[in-house]
């Protein structure tokens, strides 16, 4: 009798690595990502930040060291140009609002990963569907697409305002074990009158040891922001995980960060 409910375990993982688009497949990636997530406030890691601003005929670049949890400073984005850019970054002579260094995304893990809590949202909804499986990095990979609508979408900061935009998404799982091997999304349907025509996000993921567990966590980020005016990329590298040790508050206003550049 044990022979057999071995078998038949062994026969039912088999299964999955052989079907990928089975439905136990599915809700053992969206498992996987939901862990990450749940982990995710309980660990802090090392953040090395690279920014950079363009626009034509100038380009910024700044390095910044930090926590991967940290607030101190947020993405570049569209409203960033003019840090860069000065009079030429103009959004249609709208009125900016006072506050849009606060609205804009925190350079954070969770920040950059947020996306991801679309997979594991029924109500959200985003259709994880596999794609097809091929091989990276010398293993197989299984690939996923999904779609997430704008009522959920990712946030785009402009000085004169925020919007929600749908985004669509690749997702690449070990087909052995699930683990996340990297995801992107794009964004789309922006709207015409917005100071972006464009934005992309990629998360590169590892194994790493965590108190003497082995992880799967983001090892490098990219997000990129295309605008009327200009470009923006924030690329992040992820090392040194550990348990977090949760003390005072000391975020810095973006405004501080900007006044330190100078």
């Amino acid at each position: 009798m044990r022979r057999a409910i071995a078998g038949l375990a062994f026969a039912v993982v088999a299964f999955c690595r052989n079907n990928p688009d089975s439905a136990e497949a599915l809700r053992q990636v969206r498992e996987n990502v939901h862990t990450y997530l749940d982990q995710l406030p309980r660990i802090t890691c090392a953040e090395r930040t690279r920014q950079t601003i363009r626009i034509p005929g100038a380009k910024s670049t700044e390095t910044r060291e930090d926590s991967c949890d940290t607030r101190q400073y947020k993405l570049y984005s569209a409203p960033t140009l003019s840090l860069l850019g000065g009079r030429s970054y103009e959004p249609n002579k709208k009125p900016i609002l006072p506050d849009w260094r606060e609205r804009l995304k925190d350079a954070s893990l969770g920040a950059t990963t947020g996306f991801l809590a679309a997979l594991i949202d029924l109500q959200a909804d985003a259709g994880l569907r596999w794609v097809r499986t091929g091989r990276a990095n010398g293993r197989e990979v299984s690939l996923y697409a999904f779609q997430e609508a704008t009522s959920e979408g990712f946030l785009l900061a402009e000085a004169t305002g925020s919007v929600r935009v749908p985004f669509k998404g690749l997702l690449s799982v070990d087909a052995a074990t699930g683990a996340l091997a990297w995801a992107e999304i794009q964004c789309i349907g922006i709207p015409r009158e917005s100071e972006y025509i464009g934005a992309e996000v990629t998360v590169d993921f590892g194994s790493f040891d965590v108190a003497g567990r082995e992880l799967n966590l983001p090892a490098h980020s990219r997000v990129r922001f295309r605008m009327k005016r200009g470009d923006t990329t924030n690329e992040a590298e992820y090392s040194a995980y550990r348990m977090a040790e949760f003390g005072a508050n000391s975020d810095i206003k973006f405004g501080d960060a900007v006044e330190d550049k100078q």
